[in-house]
């Protein structure tokens, strides 16, 4: 009887290990790397078609249209990048605007569009200040994928070999964390290290 017992048990501890790793392979074959964004070139007439969207702040384009009109000799620069930020199937839009007039002490204008379905268009979701130094990472927050950001005022790190525990970490940029509540991306007092990967391409 104790060696049927034992044979049991012997059995059912096979099974848990089995089980485990079967559940440890599935969850490492689900986790994602962070993806770094790829921008691409867009034209003015192209971003002031999208910064018409529904919902843009009148700040936003205005502050677009002001730096055109204030700085001709120096034209603004517009940038688009697209991912899929909640797993609907279509990607959201990026778009990113710089130059003179339109960055501050974090960055520049960086604006995130959606696709309304049952309006079968584009709408403004968030816009925040930063560099288009941008990463997609593996955590959810409200739905949507969280986003690591380099910061103008990250750039301190710029051309220094950081060091963390004694490593020298040289090739690591300094990038703050956001996250995601109630549609609206919202910045963290985090920041995480991470080194170039390859971009993103649709």
């Amino acid at each position: 009887m104790r060696n049927y017992y034992c044979t049991q048990m012997k059995l059912f501890n096979s099974l848990i290990l089995i089980v485990i790793t079967v559940i440890a392979a599935t969850v490492y074959a689900e986790k994602k790397d962070p993806v770094k964004l790829k921008f691409e070139q867009l034209s003015k007439q192209a971003a002031d078609l999208l910064l018409n969207a529904p919902g843009t702040p009148g700040i936003i384009t205005s502050s677009w249209k002001k730096a055109h009109d204030q700085f001709p000799s120096k034209l603004s620069e517009s940038k688009i990048a697209k991912y899929d930020l909640n797993g609907d199937g279509t990607d959201e839009v990026f778009l990113y605007l710089s130059g003179s007039g339109l960055c501050g002490s974090a960055g520049c204008h960086l604006i995130i569009f959606q696709h309304n379905a049952a309006l079968k268009r584009l709408e403004y979701k968030t816009a925040r200040s930063g560099t288009d130094d941008i990463f997609i990472l593996d955590g959810l927050t409200d739905g949507h994928r969280n986003i690591a950001i380099r910061l103008t005022n990250n750039e301190r790190n710029s051309g220094n070999s950081l060091e963390k525990n004694g490593r020298n970490l040289s090739g690591m940029k300094e990038y703050t964390l956001y996250y995601w509540k109630k549609g609206n991306l919202r910045q963290t007092g985090q920041t995480i290290l991470l080194q170039s990967l390859e971009d993103h391409r649709d």
